[in-house]
């Protein structure tokens, strides 16, 4: 921990891993939604800017195969 005002101490190397697959899982989650869809298509649901956030799906949404599959990989590390 630093004597700085204002410094913060670093995550450990645990919350880091655990931000890593967090950020992955999500960043599956929205592309999951729109994975085989054109452009196109994308942009006529979602707008020019296409999908943004979790907010603009209707319901919810899930992770893929590609999340399970890094669970899994990390577990038989």
């Amino acid at each position: 921990m630093s004597n700085v005002p204002g410094a913060t101490a670093l995550p450990s190397p645990a919350s880091r891993i655990h931000g890593c697959l967090l950020g992955g899982a999500l960043g599956d989650s929205l592309g999951y939604a729109i994975e085989f869809d054109s452009i196109s298509a994308i942009r006529g649901r979602f707008g020019a800017a296409g999908l943004q956030g979790f907010e603009a799906l209707d319901g919810g949404t899930h992770f893929s195969d590609d999340t399970q599959m890094t669970l899994l990989s990390l577990i038989h590390i």
